[in-house]
């Protein structure tokens, strides 16, 4: 065994929480709000929590009923005045202002406030990303490792994130990302403006009922499509067409 390796994960631990405290210090007193299904930890008295909870609360049974999954306890929801203590308390080292939520862990959402949402999003679209991160944490509970594209293409179907404006102009600028460019830079090959529309397309074509079997099994497409894996992006991309152009 490696002696150094307590020193080391000690030193981790006390780097971490005096992070932790110092973060704590610049956003000042924590408040602390118990609902039915979730937690609410906060540090602006005006945050609207009970608008949040229910935006949540509308989706929460939805969700898990979809994807027939339970949870065992609360879902912890973390929200910061701004972008940049979000990004800070969140560990976020990519500081795009688009950057706004995350699903950290099995049950802890952190997210920006509605109230500050700093240049890119708005009230409303900071509403949809709790839900976002809350589809994270429920279909989290099936296979926590599944394919990018897949994992935030549910979250931004079942969130009503998907923007059929910026589907046209990359239908009519022939920029639609081939399975390939998504996997390999999910970011930069438009995956938040596209990949919604897979799931969409499975939802459509199929059921729920092969979504969660994708989910549990997402590399096998003859299994669970009855298809290869590029006879499945072609059927796609003809939906995605026919949809949206």
């Amino acid at each position: 065994m490696n002696k150094k390796l307590p020193l080391i994960l000690f030193l981790t631990i006390l780097l971490t929480a005096g992070l932790t405290g110092s973060i704590q210090a610049e956003l000042g007193q924590a408040h602390t709000k118990e609902m039915q299904h979730f937690t609410y930890t906060y540090y602006q008295e005006d945050e609207p929590i009970n608008e949040i909870n229910e935006r949540l609360k509308k989706n929460y049974n939805k969700i898990l009923s979809k994807y027939n999954v339970k949870l065992n306890k609360k879902v912890k929801i973390v929200i910061y005045p701004d972008v940049d203590s979000f990004h800070k308390g969140a560990n976020i080292t990519n500081k795009s202002p688009g950057i706004v939520g995350s699903a950290v862990s099995s049950y802890l959402i952190k997210i920006v406030s509605p109230l500050h949402p700093g240049p890119v999003h708005n009230y409303e679209s900071i509403l949809k990303i709790a839900v976002h991160e809350f589809v994270h944490i429920s279909t989290n509970q099936i296979n926590h490792r599944i394919p990018i594209w897949l994992n935030e293409g549910i979250s931004l179907y079942e969130a009503k994130q998907i923007n059929p404006k910026q589907i046209k102009k990359l239908i009519k600028a022939d920029r639609v990302p081939t399975i390939t460019q998504l996997e390999r830079n999910f970011y930069e090959n438009f995956g938040y403006t596209i990949s919604g529309t897979i799931v969409q397309y499975i939802v459509d074509a199929y059921d729920y009922e092969k979504l969660i079997s994708f989910i549990k099994s997402p590399t096998d497409y003859e299994k669970v499509f009855g298809l290869e894996r590029n006879e499945f992006f072609t059927n796609w991309k003809g939906y995605l067409y026919k949809k949206y152009q």
